[in-house]
């Protein structure tokens, strides 16, 4: 299985990192695809600049097997189906597995040419019990089955981190906090470029 884990990872955290090394534990993985996305459709006013984003993906990922692409930082909007289609076509073989969280999952229907993405393809689910109850999880993945694809949630619980506290503490210069939910590496990266709040 080829896998594509996109997002912001604005910036990536050790839930990201978790959520990666669950996957590769349980599935047999042959590539994993480590994506930032420069141009998010869905979110505006990022904390990081893309590039910043990509380094730090690349050192937070670095202790597992995974390639961190810059397929998506360029292209704006980027929309998923676009980049898995973009994958499968530049690297042949059979369709690229996606990535997500239980709280993306039960949007799903949502996104740009949702049909197209989940059609022939598996969606391998973070679950986040902490925001998506099991019953809403479960409709969410039957909405995905009954448009031809398939749904693997992942049994590991990797931790579950507030994006947007983080995102806080770092403007607030708040290191002990954050230190406790990213890599060293990125820790350092941050401590020296992240935008302090204006007084």
């Amino acid at each position: 299985m080829r896998l594509l884990y996109g997002g912001t990872f604005d910036p990536p955290h050790r839930g990201h990192m978790g959520v990666a090394a669950a996957a590769l534990d349980e599935l047999e993985v042959d590539e994993l695809i480590v994506a930032p996305v420069g141009d998010p459709p869905h979110r505006q006013g990022m904390l990081l600049p893309a590039r910043t984003r990509h380094e730090l993906a690349v050192l937070a990922f670095a202790d597992l097997p995974a390639t961190v692409s810059e397929v998506d930082l360029q292209r704006s909007p980027a929309y998923a189906v676009d980049t898995l289609e973009s994958l499968e076509s530049a690297h042949g073989g059979g369709p690229v597995s996606l990535l997500v969280g239980a709280d993306q999952l039960v949007g799903l229907d949502g996104w740009h040419r949702w049909r197209d993405l989940v059609r022939g393809r598996t969606i391998v689910v973070a679950p986040r019990p902490a925001q998506v109850a099991a019953p809403a999880l479960a409709a969410a993945g039957r909405v995905v089955e009954e448009a031809g694809g398939r749904v693997h949630v992942l049994q590991g619980a990797p931790p579950d981190i507030d994006a947007t506290s983080l995102r806080a503490a770092i403007r607030e210069g708040d290191w002990g906090l954050v230190a406790d939910q990213v890599a060293p590496a990125v820790l350092e990266v941050l401590r020296h470029r992240a935008p302090a709040r204006s007084q």
